[in-house]
């Protein structure tokens, strides 16, 4: 079966992907030259900061910087510059940024007054929402209740971004207009594959070195996936690193399935929950956009043998 049009059920037909890039990380990179050296013309992005980073790492993020570098790069969504445990600094710096001619998305977080969500909600009609303080999916789940019932008292409709929120359970239980997550390259950064069944609801997963996962799964990397389990198990315990780009385009399919499952279930306002793929190094997105084109070129045989490797998209050089 010739699976040419693989790609459209991907949700990266036309390869433009949404992608989170954190200013901290990508500071000294122009954003086109990112996706020019991965052979993408086009592409959706929403920057972040990268606040939450440097205040982990104890470091600072200097505005003007950041200003300058949003102007430079003519960047359409980018986050406001958050100062952790500080709402009114972060509060300052939005209105800093506005000043000087840019429209950044505010942020609130889980430690804040809700006097600043009210604010943020009666000025701006996107804004993100992060529950990084107590990363509990319990903590934060009761967090972001009280976030959307102040939305539903307001009878409002903003565009509500969940910032690193990749938990399926909050997901299914809030309408985020858009979440992020890195987990999607887990497959490559841990050996460690996870995805999600649309027939089931759930997310299944385990070590890429475990050969009965695959054989029991089976029929989901086929049905989905659009994959033959076992040959590509048998590749992955082959060469591991040349198959870098097939294990991010299968984490990042994962990632976008259970977006539109939910929305299918239950419907969201504007047209639907948004992943954004987020990771610290260009070259993961030169392995998606490599991994869908080179699944792109796959026919699916399950009874004869396929190396994922003759294909010369596979071995593409990305020059990071």
């Amino acid at each position: 079966m010739n699976r040419k049009h693989a790609t459209p059920f991907l949700g990266l037909e036309t390869m433009i992907p949404n992608v989170l890039l954190s200013y901290y990380y990508y500071k000294t990179k122009k954003i086109t030259e990112i996706f020019r050296d991965c052979g993408v013309s086009e592409y959706n992005v929403l920057v972040d900061s990268g606040a939450f980073t440097v205040y982990t790492l104890g470091k600072e993020i200097n505005i003007n910087d950041y200003a300058d570098w949003v102007f430079e790069n003519k960047a359409i969504n980018y986050v406001n510059l958050d100062a952790l445990g500080n709402a009114e600094e972060t509060l300052r710096n939005q209105k800093k940024l506005e000043e000087i001619g840019l429209n950044p998305i505010p942020v609130f977080h889980q430690s804040e007054d809700f006097k600043y969500l009210d604010y943020y909600l009666d000025n701006y009609g996107y804004l993100c929402i992060s529950g990084s303080v107590d990363s509990r999916q319990q903590v934060v789940s009761k967090w972001m209740d009280k976030c959307f019932d102040k939305i539903y008292c307001k009878n409002i409709t903003p565009k509500i971004h969940g910032l690193g929120i990749a938990s399926q359970h909050l997901i299914k239980r809030f309408p985020f207009y858009s979440v992020d997550s890195s987990s999607w390259k887990s497959g490559v950064r841990f050996g460690v594959i996870k995805i999600f069944n649309p027939d089931t609801g759930i997310i299944v997963g385990t070590n890429i070195t475990d050969r009965l996962f695959f054989e029991n799964e089976f029929e989901l990397f086929k049905k989905h996936y659009l994959i033959n389990s076992i040959e590509f198990y048998n590749n992955i315990m082959e060469d591991h690193i040349g198959h870098s780009d097939i294990l991010t385009m299968i984490g990042a399919k994962s990632h976008i399935l259970l977006c539109e499952y939910y929305n299918n279930i239950f419907g969201r306002v504007f047209d639907g929950t948004h992943m954004y793929l987020a990771d610290a190094r260009p070259s993961s997105y030169g392995y998606l956009i490599s991994g869908c084109r080179a699944f792109d070129e796959i026919e699916y045989k399950p009874n004869k043998q396929r190396d994922f490797r003759n294909h010369e998209s596979l071995q593409l050089e990305l020059g990071f």
